[in-house]
């Protein structure tokens, strides 16, 4: 198999992708292969070392990979010689190593109002996905900074996930006077995303998804596409 890396962007920007070329389809068309981590971002990273059902957190990026990758007209690469691979038909793996940068960030571009009612009730769509991805993750929040990190819960006394539990620790507020509308928490606790990054507010981007931002001390940001 041939191996080729290429990049569509400078390195400082984008990560060039290595690509194995493979044998062609059953039409005759060329195949490459990626290893999945080419989708991953530093967002879906901090998702997937929290998830609940995925100790190690590397079953959760490969299905977030192959979830980005069915956009672009990739799949999982069955071959038990490339484990991990995510396979393209590609006549051109500059233009397929471009998508891929593209689908693996997240979309920033977010709503600046959100909708309260109708069939595409923004507020209630954010509190059902947040309620989910809580509940499917492990996170510690910080109470008083003289004290450890505590797990986080949305179902405590083993009673079913509930948003109003969430909100009560977060105090979620809707603003819509910046630049974007969200919910931003509004308590005075942190919960921490990963040991350096705490969790600041939801939006909703131009795709429809929900997006969490978390920010280190220093008010960095990471965005992570719930």
């Amino acid at each position: 198999m041939e191996t080729l890396t290429t990049g569509s962007a400078p390195k400082s920007a984008k990560k060039e992708i290595e690509f194995t070329k493979v044998n062609h389809d059953v039409n005759g068309n060329p195949r490459y292969v990626c290893h999945f981590l080419a989708f991953i971002n530093e967002g879906d990273r901090i998702a997937a070392n929290a998830s609940k059902s995925d100790m190690f957190g590397i079953s959760t990026m490969y299905a977030i990979a192959q979830n980005k990758a069915r956009k672009i007209g990739g799949r999982k690469f069955h071959n038990k010689s490339y484990g991990g691979g995510i396979v393209f038909q590609s006549y051109n793996i500059g233009d397929t190593s471009e998508a891929i940068n593209n689908v693996k960030e997240v979309n920033t571009n977010f709503k600046k109002e959100w909708t309260f009612t109708g069939r595409n009730n923004d507020e209630r769509k954010a509190k059902k996905v947040i309620l989910q991805f809580f509940a499917s993750h492990n996170f510690k929040y910080i109470d008083n900074h003289s004290e450890p990190a505590k797990p986080f819960d949305v179902d405590d006394s083993m009673q079913y996930p509930s948003f109003d539990r969430l909100d009560n620790k977060l105090g979620l507020a809707y603003t819509s006077s910046g630049m974007y509308a969200g919910l931003w928490v509004c308590n005075g606790i942190y919960v921490m995303a990963n040991d350096t990054h705490h969790f600041t507010g939801f939006m909703i981007n131009e795709l429809g998804e929900v997006v969490a931002s978390v920010e280190d001390e220093n008010e960095n940001t990471i965005y992570i596409t719930l």
